[in-house]
């Protein structure tokens, strides 16, 4: 008698939410679905393919150095030559920068270079890293938030 009791709660705990799941699966929300087909119009354009330039990179950027355990950030300065000026309290930065027209760029200094492509709104660079105290690239990102002013 107790085994008879003990699978029936069993197989009710069983059986309800197989019954459950299998009335939601056959049940369907009609209201959601359309009656008929609608067209939809799609309207191609022409994107722009304007070319990037040195200049486009000009002003304040902050890097952001993804390490496996920490991220680092440092400021930089990117002048109208494509300078790269910087510093952390251990890495130095002194770099040039070189773009390409596709937007792929490279920063390329003694104990910091990077390869990465700038994204269309022109403020958010992205890529791989190669840093002198590091066994292996890192993976990097840069935004812009500020814009260059000359010496007087």
């Amino acid at each position: 008698m107790k085994k008879l009791i003990i699978i029936l709660v069993v197989s009710i705990f069983v059986v309800l939410p197989l019954v459950h799941l299998l009335w939601g699966v056959f049940e369907s929300d009609w209201a959601i679905l359309p009656l008929t087909r609608s067209k939809k119009t799609v309207e191609i354009t022409e994107i722009p393919q304007d070319a990037f330039t040195q200049d486009m990179l000009m002003g304040q950027w902050v890097l952001y150095l993804y390490y496996p355990s920490v991220t680092r950030t440092l400021e930089l300065m990117i002048d109208e030559r494509g300078a790269v000026t910087g510093r952390t309290e251990d890495i130095e930065v002194a770099m040039t920068v070189t773009i390409g027209q596709d937007g792929s760029l490279e920063f390329s200094g003694p104990s910091l270079s990077l390869k990465g492509s700038i994204d269309k709104s022109r403020e958010h660079l992205d890529g791989m890293a190669v840093v002198k105290d590091a066994s292996s690239p890192i993976p990097f990102s840069c935004f812009k938030i500020g814009d260059y002013q000359a010496a007087p």
